[in-house]
């Protein structure tokens, strides 16, 4: 340890010699450096950026889009009350191939989008869709974390932060996605709804009907749609029933019998939909029900 020099003691202060300035002096650079920092005696904050940026002890409040640096690593808190918001990360090798994490969390309940994307040549490495989508505060928030390990990649995740249920809905009643802890929750809070459903009582003439469900995934994931044709017997050529998830085709069928059709899509967030279409000669029933599934 220091010691001051004591004459009556006879004791010499610490000696701090060329070694030891240089020790000192390189521990510190190794830090700034090695955070992508170059030193310069025009901050001597640089240190305590290098502590932060380790440690992702930063806060950043944003209220408009903007491209975020290292020294941003952290919280970083958003309000998107005033539009939609467009984040860019710094590339995942500029703080010097240090791994940079950043925790996105919505305060606003608006249906502003809040998206963040990376650049240049920064990869996903979890895939799935990009950008990434911050939820919005209020019914179900979550919150976004994006780490990128300092190599060109970045790994993504959403927590929820109480956790969603399967989310179905139908166009027979309003549907609003709802925060759930438990599936028995999600049933009280009516996540799960009756499939739409119509019926055509026939005389022979070829009728077609079409049903349809929408509502809003708060976050990025999976759809699943199910739907089905009740009827009597009747002639293949005179029956066909078409299943769609958000306009695109996913399921079809045209046999004589009762049918159901099953079709699977992702989406980034945002409004959803399936419809199914039936056509018989005969009396027969249909129904469609769509399930989101959030990416976890």
């Amino acid at each position: 340890m220091f010691q001051d020099p004591n004459l009556g003691a006879n004791t010499e202060g610490t000696g701090l010699n060329a070694l030891w300035h240089t020790g000192a002096q390189e521990s510190i650079l190794a830090s700034v450096e090695g955070t992508g920092q170059v030193p310069t005696d025009a901050d001597n904050t640089q240190l305590f950026k290098a502590i932060k940026r380790l440690a992702g002890g930063n806060l950043a409040v944003i209220v408009a889009s903007r491209a975020l640096t290292p020294d941003n690593a952290g919280l970083v808190i958003v309000s998107a009350a005033a539009g939609a918001i467009a984040l860019e990360l710094p590339l995942a090798g500029s703080a010097g191939w240090t791994p940079l994490k950043f925790i996105f969390v919505r305060v606003d309940n608006t249906a502003n989008a809040v998206t963040v994307t990376f650049q240049g040549g920064d990869t996903n490495i979890l895939g799935g869709t990009t950008p990434f989508v911050v939820p919005p505060a209020g019914a179900a928030p979550g919150i976004l974390t994006v780490v990128g390990d300092g190599y060109g990649n970045h790994w993504a995740s959403l927590t929820p932060s109480l956790g969603y249920a399967l989310l179905a809905g139908s166009s027979s009643q309003a549907f609003n996605v709802a925060d759930a802890v438990t599936a028995t929750e999600a049933v009280a809070l009516g996540q799960i709804n009756a499939p739409m459903s119509a019926m055509a009582a026939n005389n022979g003439t070829n009728t077609t009907l079409t049903v349809s469900v929408s509502f809003t995934a708060p976050v990025p994931g999976a759809l699943i749609a199910i739907a089905s044709r009740n009827n009597e017997w009747q002639a293949a050529s005179a029956s066909s029933t078409s299943l769609y998830i958000n306009g695109s085709l996913v399921d079809s069928d045209n046999t004589e019998v009762p049918v159901t059709n099953m079709g699977y899509a992702t989406t980034a967030g945002g409004g959803v939909s399936a419809s199914f279409t039936a056509a018989a000669t005969v009396q027969f029933s249909t129904r469609v029900m769509l399930i989101f599934i959030p990416n976890l």
